[in-house]
């Protein structure tokens, strides 16, 4: 895999980051918005509801946002260094990644299934890598560009970033299926359909990204 210089990684990372706090808040939005069509019933209703507040502090609780952007920086980092061989990555920033992901600190840590959970976002992780490398070694003055330059095709894009999405749905079904979220039953059957809807927002929002970025 081609090295990157200093410089253009510096450019590169500063493009990136903007792009996924981007995309964090408008997901972060459009979550907010489906708590709203699930459980607001007027002001006074949400004011009164602690249900809604379990909900909001699951989903949209600000530890969760410092969680992403510091498991971005380390995501950064890991693939400044990627060099096409995943387990000397894995072996240095998989566990600190781990640590700050969100999904994984609501699962069941006494779950018979956690170290197959863990593949899996080992897995995800290795995925990830590879695809960031990918854009730090792209040329480009913003992300539009260092995407479709990484890429060249609308769908080798496409291929590559709904394969991660298609990972991110596989481990959630998983943790799904064998009830592995650490999950307020009042709120379980909810949260779930939110959580799953986060998915399709992600599918969503590419689908029109990869649209625009190759048509200019």
């Amino acid at each position: 895999m081609r090295l990157v210089n200093e410089d253009q990684f510096q450019k590169n990372a500063d493009i990136i980051r903007k792009q996924w706090i981007n995309e964090l808040e408008s997901t972060m939005e459009e979550v907010e918005q489906l708590i709203r069509d699930d459980f607001y019933t007027g002001i006074w209703g949400f004011l009164l509801n602690k249900i809604v507040a379990i909900v909001y502090g699951f989903l949209l609780s600000n530890d969760i946002k410092e969680k992403i952007l510091r498991q971005s920086e380390i995501l950064i980092a890991a693939s400044k260094e990627f060099n096409g061989k995943p387990d000397e990555i894995v072996q240095k920033f998989f566990e600190p990644y781990l640590k700050e992901d969100p999904s994984f600190e609501r699962a069941k840590k006494k779950h018979l299934k956690l170290s197959e959970l863990k593949e899996r976002y080992k897995r995800s992780f290795i995925l990830l890598v590879g695809e960031t490398a990918r854009l730090l070694r792209s040329e480009g003055d913003n992300y539009d560009e260092i995407f479709v330059n990484a890429y060249k095709t609308k769908e080798e894009a496409s291929k590559a970033t709904f394969s991660i999405l298609d990972h991110a749905k596989e481990d959630l079904e998983f943790a799904i299926e064998h009830n592995m979220i650490k999950l307020n039953i009042l709120v379980r059957d909810q949260i779930i359909r939110i959580l799953r809807k986060e998915i399709e927002i992600g599918r969503k929002y590419y689908e029109i990204k990869i649209n625009e970025a190759f048509q200019s």
